[in-house]
C-alpha cells in the first residue's frame, strides 16, 4: 500500500525499495524493515508524501547531498521514508530590489552563488564544500558567522510542509507582499532553523544576498601558549565589531590538525607556502594556529589586518605565517589538492565521527582537554586518525573535534559511537 501510493506520487523511476540503495542512503537494511527512498520534485510532492507517512505512521527523514559530517554517522532508520531532496533545484527568484535570492531545498549552495556572481552577489555560504551541500546546510554554522552573523541572520523566510502535511511560509513570505520585514509577529523562521529539521520539512529558502567584496586578504598566526591564544581570541571577539568588521572568517586548528596535514604529500607539497610552514616547525607543531580571512575595501582590510597583526604579537604569536592554511581551506577549497578536500578522507580510513559542539572561548582550553582525552580513550591517537578544527562566533566557538575509522571494521565502528557519545556527553 505505502510503495505503491508513493509510486503514484512521485512516479515509479523515484521511489525504491531496493535494499542496496536503503543501505547505501542509511547504513541499515534488513528484510523485516520498512524502508523506503523517494524522491519528491516539488513542495506538493512532499505534502503528499508527509501526509502518508503521517496517516501511516512512519518516520520521514529528508536529505540533501548528505557528504557532511554534522549528524551522528550512527544513527540508523529502522523503518520510515528516507526523503531525497536533491531533484528540487530550482532558484525561484532574485530580487537586487529587496537583495533576496529563494531557492528549492535541494539546491546547491554552488549553484545558487554561480548564479549570483556575474550580477556581483552573493549570499553567505555557511558550508566550507559548497559543491556538495544543499541548502539544508542552512540550518547550520559556517563561515561568515563573525562579520554577517548566524544562519538566523541570513535566511529571511522558510517554506516548510509540517507533519500533517500542511505547508507553511514563514517570515514575510507568508503575508504576501515580499520580503518587506522580518520581524513582525513570532519569528517561526528562527524556530524552524533552530530546529534542525525535526519540526517540518523545509522545501525552500529565502536568503540575504549580499553585494561581492572588493578587496579579500588573509593571515595566520601560531601560538604555543593556549592561555595566551584564548586571550587573543577574546580581544579579536571584544573588537570585532569597532575596529574589526572586516574579519569575515576566523578558523583554528589545534597542533595535532598538523601533525596529520604534515604526513599527507598531496597536502605538504602542494604549495611553497605549506612546504615552508613544515619545513620552519620541523616536527615541532604549535599548539593552535588560527587563520583569519578579511574583506571589505582595500584601505579598511590592511589597517584592520596591521591591527590584528600587532594584537597577535601582543598576546605571545611568533608572526604571520602567511595566508596558508586559511586561504586554501576556505577560497581554494574547491580544487582537488587543497587541505578540505583531505582533511577528511586523507587519514588511513575513511569513516569518520564528529561530534559538533559550541562552547565559550574560555571554555577553549577544557574543550581541547576533553576531546583529545576522549579520542585516546578509545584507541583513536591525536595527530594520527584524530584531528580538530573550530570556528569562532560572534559569541562562542563552534568546534569540530573528528576521528576516523574504518566503516567495516565493527569494533571501530563501535568505538566510534562511543567517543562521538563521550565528547557530546561532556561539552
Amino acid at each position: 500500500m505505502v510503495f505503491s501510493r508513493l509510486k503514484q506520487i512521485v512516479g515509479e523511476r523515484y521511489v525504491t525499495d531496493s535494499p542496496l540503495e536503503i543501505y547505501a542512503n542509511t547504513l541499515s537494511a534488513s528484510p523485516d524493515q520498512e524502508v523506503y527512498i523517494v524522491r519528491p520534485k516539488n513542495t506538493a510532492e512532499v505534502s503528499e508524501i508527509v501526509k502518508l507517512a503521517n496517516q501511516k505512521k512512519l518516520h520521514v527523514i529528508p536529505r540533501g547531498f548528505s557528504t557532511r559530517s554534522s549528524a551522528s554517522p550512527f544513527s540508523k532508520l529502522t523503518s520510515g521514508i528516507f526523503m531525497d531532496m536533491t531533484r528540487m533545484q530550482s532558484i525561484r527568484g532574485i530580487s537586487p530590489g529587496s537583495m533576496t535570492v529563494t531557492v528549492e531545498a535541494g539546491c546547491s549552495i554552488a549553484k545558487v552563488s554561480s548564479a549570483l556572481a556575474p550580477e556581483g552577489y552573493r549570499v553567505i555560504e555557511g558550508t566550507l564544500c559548497p559543491y556538495c551541500a544543499t541548502v539544508g546546510d542552512t540550518m547550520g554554522y559556517g563561515p561568515g558567522e563573525n562579520k554577517y552573523g548566524p544562519r538566523q541572520e541570513q535566511v529571511l523566510d522558510l517554506e516548510v510542509v509540517l507533519p500533517s502535511g500542511e505547508i507553511l511560509q514563514t517570515g514575510t513570505a507568508g503575508m504576501g507582499s515580499g520580503h518587506l520585514a522580518k520581524y513582525l509577529g513570532p519569528d517561526l523562521t528562527g524556530l524552524f532553523l533552530e530546529a534542525g529539521g525535526s519540526l517540518g520539512v523545509v522545501t525552500a529558502v529565502t536568503y540575504k544576498m549580499h553585494k561581492l567584496p572588493e578587496f579579500i586578504d588573509y593571515a595566520n598566526y601560531e601560538f604555543r601558549d593556549v592561555n595566551q591564544f584564548v586571550s587573543f581570541m577574546e580581544r579579536i571577539m571584544q573588537e570585532g565589531q569597532t575596529h574589526l568588521p572586516s574579519l569575515y572568517e576566523i578558523y583554528f586548528w589545534p597542533g595535532e590538525t598538523f601533525m596529520i596535514w604534515d604526513k599527507i604529500p598531496h597536502i605538504r607539497d602542494q604549495n611553497r607556502d605549506f612546504t615552508r610552514i613544515f619545513d620552519n616547525w620541523n616536527g615541532a607543531y604549535p599548539g593552535d594556529v588560527i587563520g583569519i580571512v578579511f574583506e571589505g575595501t582595500q584601505k579598511q582590510v590592511e589597517y584592520e589586518k596591521q591591527r590584528t597583526h600587532d594584537i597577535a604579537i601582543e598576546y605571545g604569536s611568533s608572526g604571520d605565517l602567511g595566508v596558508e592554511p586559511i586561504k586554501d581551506h576556505y577560497i581554494d577549497r574547491n580544487w582537488d589538492g587543497n587541505t578540505k578536500a583531505h582533511e577528511d578522507a586523507g587519514a588511513i580510513a575513511t569513516g569518520w565521527a564528529e561530534p559538533i559542539f559550541r562552547c565559550r572561548v574560555d571554555q577553549y582550553p577544557e574543550a581541547k582537554k576533553l576531546t583529545v582525552e576522549a579520542a585516546e580513550e578509545h584507541g583513536f591517537k591525536a595527530g594520527h586518525n584524530y584531528w580538530r578544527g573550530a570556528r569562532l562566533g560572534p559569541r562562542y566557538i563552534s568546534s569540530y573535534p573528528c576521528v576516523s575509522y574504518d566503516p567495516s571494521d565493527p569494533d571501530a565502528v563501535e568505538r566510534a559511537r562511543k567517543y562521538y557519545k563521550t565528547v557530546l556527553d561532556g561539552a
